[in-house]
C-alpha cells in the first residue's frame, strides 16, 4: 500500500523538474535573442562616438596648414630611423653577445692559452686580407701567433677555425695576416690522405673566400671537400686547427708543371662576421 501511495508523488515531482528545466532553456534562449535584437538596435548609438571622433580628426588635419603635416611628418620619419638604428644596434648587440659566449666556450675547453681581442681597425681596400686587433706585446702577443675564431657545427656543437697569423705587433695592438692575404704563409694537412702543403694567397668567389694551397705531393688522391688543417709544424701554430675544405669546383684541384699538386681551399671562418677573435699563445702547463 504505502508503494502505490508514494508512486503518483514521485510522478509529480518528476513532472515538475522538467517543467522548470524547460523554463531554463527558454528563458536561456530569449536572453540570447534578445541579446542579439538588443545589439542590432543599438549599433548605431554605441558607434556615434567613434564615427564623430573619427570625423572631427579628419576635420582636424584638414585644418593644419601644409607646413604643419610636413612638420609632423619630418618628425614620424625622424622617430622611425631612431627606432630602426636602435634596432640595428640591439641586434649588433646580440651577434657580439653570442660570437663572445663561443669564444669562451672555446677558450675554456681548449688547452691552449689564448688571449681575447677586439678588431679595432680595418681598411675595406685590404678587407680580407690584413686587420688591426687591440693587444699586444703588453699581452704576450708575439709575431707568428695563429689567430682563431669560434666555429659552430652543423650539430650545434663548437670547434676552432683559424683565421690568420699576427704580423706586426706593438705593445697594445697587433696587425693579423689572414689566411686569404698574399703574404700570409702556413702550413696545412688533409688528414684524409695525410698530404701536407703551403697555404698562401687568396681570392674572394660569390660569398666565400678562398686560400691556394700548394707543394701537395701529386701520386696521392685529391677530392672535393677533403678536409684542411694546421699541420703544427711550427711552435707558433698548433696542429688540427680548422682551415677549411678542398673547393668543390671541377678545376680546384690541379697538378703544376706535372711536380706537384695545387688545390683551392674554402676557409672556414667567415671575415665579414666576425668582430673578436682569440690569439692562441701557447699551450696551457
Amino acid at each position: 500500500m504505502a508503494n502505490s501511495v508514494n508512486k503518483p508523488w514521485i510522478n509529480v515531482l518528476l513532472a515538475v523538474i522538467l517543467i522548470l528545466l524547460l523554463v531554463l532553456l527558454l528563458i536561456q534562449s530569449a536572453r540570447r535573442a534578445t541579446g542579439r535584437i538588443a545589439a542590432d538596435f543599438f549599433y548605431p548609438f554605441l558607434t556615434l562616438p567613434v564615427q564623430a571622433e573619427r570625423h572631427l580628426a579628419g576635420q582636424a588635419v584638414l585644418l593644419r596648414s601644409r607646413s604643419e603635416l610636413a612638420g609632423a611628418l619630418d618628425r614620424a620619419e625622424r622617430l622611425n630611423a631612431r627606432q630602426a638604428t636602435e634596432l640595428t644596434s640591439l641586434s649588433m648587440l646580440r651577434d657580439e653577445n653570442r660570437e663572445l659566449r663561443r669564444l669562451l666556450a672555446l677558450r675554456e675547453r681548449s688547452r691552449y692559452d689564448a688571449v681575447f681581442a677586439e678588431i679595432i681597425l680595418r681598411d675595406p681596400a685590404e678587407w680580407d686580407s690584413r686587420f688591426t686587433i687591440d693587444k699586444g706585446t703588453d699581452s704576450g702577443v708575439r709575431t707568428g701567433n695563429l689567430v682563431v675564431t669560434a666555429l659552430a657545427r652543423d650539430d650545434g656543437t663548437l670547434t676552432t677555425a683559424a683565421i690568420g697569423r699576427i704580423g706586426f705587433v706593438s705593445r697594445r695592438s697587433a696587425e693579423v695576416i689572414t689566411l686569404a692575404s698574399n703574404g700570409s704563409s702556413l702550413s696545412v694537412k688533409l688528414p684524409a690522405n695525410g698530404a701536407c702543403g703551403l697555404l698562401g694567397g687568396g681570392f674572394r668567389r660569390g660569398n666565400y673566400l678562398y686560400a691556394r694551397l700548394q707543394y701537395l705531393p701529386r701520386d696521392l688522391d685529391y677530392l672535393p671537400g677533403m678536409a684542411a688543417v694546421t699541420s703544427g709544424m711550427s711552435e707558433e701554430t698548433p696542429g688540427n686547427i680548422m682551415i677549411g675544405k678542398l673547393a668543390t669546383e671541377a678545376t680546384g684541384i690541379k697538378l703544376k708543371d706535372n711536380l706537384y699538386a695545387t688545390a683551392e681551399v674554402m676557409l672556414a671562418a667567415d671575415l665579414n662576421r666576425i668582430r673578436f677573435v682569440m690569439v692562441v699563445t701557447g699551450e696551457k702547463q
